[in-house]
């Protein structure tokens, strides 16, 4: 039987699982998103629509990016750019 996802478990799996940005595809323009919150906690990149909460949070948040529209083209589209972004900026520290 699987367990419900316990918060503390969260940076293992993010760290076994390789993962390095966040794409919150959500369509619904949420009040509050604790997907959201935790992934700005520890510091992680973040795609979503802007829509709602995560939006305005996200407008607001350096690692962070708006899709321009609510479609799965520009959410591809606006993730591999920023990826490319974030990947280029790591080469120029190192």
């Amino acid at each position: 039987m699987d367990l419900p996802l316990v918060r503390e478990q969260l940076v293992d799996l993010i760290e076994s699982h390789g993962i390095n940005m966040i794409l919150f595809p959500s369509i619904c323009p949420e009040t509050f998103s604790y997907v959201i919150e935790e992934a700005i906690l520890l510091r992680l990149p973040i795609v979503a629509f802007d829509l709602g909460a995560p939006g305005e949070r996200l407008r607001g948040y350096e690692l962070g990016r708006l899709c321009s529209a609510v479609d799965a083209h520009t959410a591809f589209k606006t993730t591999l750019e920023f990826h490319a972004e974030l990947a280029s900026r790591e080469a120029a520290m190192a």
